[in-house]
């Protein structure tokens, strides 16, 4: 099947997702939505859809999560999950899917849709994977206006505004419970990027390094901000957020 990611960005989540600020803090966000509507989490079954190299698992299994898998194409991205002993299944995220040992209490995709020409087949397959009271979480791209040669390098098909991902998962049978913008605090940087042109992604795709002390500071504006979603809804960031169930009247 083929890679649909450039293969220099596994090989880079690879080596930075388990301590880089921008994959922990949506790794926080998503445990947060996770543990707070599900009774116990930690026994849940919980699929990663389309999980790269297996930063998200690793962060669930670092919690207690122990029914977990990893859902992916790229032999590249399974393959370092299998050397961390975790279960995988090779799917086709753009056509009909049947993970094992389903239904699952939650699905997640972490900015996987933006990769997808269509996300109709997906949803439906991710609805036929759920239990009835399962839930999807999602992550994706936000702000049509920021589309720079970063997604086009990252084989990005578009960005989201939270009315347009809240449509697209109520016309696939879904019932949002929850949205907001996050990466308020990262919204500067991606703008530049766009406009101003550094590192927009014309000669690499890979995310910048940072300096540790750097890093530790975005990580704790990622917690602050994350402590905020529990109040509010953000409205504007780099990135998006999504909870939803199976709509029952479908």
């Amino acid at each position: 099947m083929n890679e649909k990611m450039p293969i220099e960005h596994y090989r880079s989540l690879g080596s930075l997702e388990d301590h880089y600020w921008w994959h922990q803090t949506r790794y926080q966000i998503v445990w947060r939505v996770l543990t707070e509507r599900i009774a116990d989490p930690r026994s849940a079954m919980i699929a990663d859809l389309g999980c790269g190299t297996g930063g998200f698992l690793r962060f669930l299994r670092r919690r207690g999560v122990k029914r977990l898998l990893g859902a992916d194409y790229a032999d590249s991205a399974l393959g370092m999950l299998e050397r961390d002993g975790i279960p995988t299944a090779r799917i086709d995220l753009e056509g009909a899917f049947r993970l094992p040992e389903g239904p699952y209490d939650a699905l997640v995709a972490l900015d996987v849709i933006e990769h997808l020409a269509d996300e109709r087949p997906f949803l439906d397959s991710v609805r036929a994977n759920l239990r009835a009271d399962g839930l999807l979480a999602l992550t994706a791209p936000a702000h049509a206006f920021l589309f720079s040669e970063w997604d086009r390098m990252l084989r990005h098909y578009r960005r989201y505004s939270r009315a347009g991902v809240s449509r697209l998962l109520d016309g696939a049978g879904f019932r949002v419970l929850e949205t907001s913008h996050f990466f308020s605090f990262a919204l500067p940087m991606a703008v530049a990027r766009r406009y101003v042109g550094a590192y927009d992604g014309s000669a690499a795709c890979e995310f910048p390094a940072v300096p540790a002390l750097l890093n530790r500071a975005l990580l704790q504006a990622g917690r602050i901000e994350g402590a905020l979603l529990r109040r509010i809804r953000v409205p504007f960031g780099t990135s998006l957020y999504v909870v939803a169930q199976c709509r029952q009247d479908r």
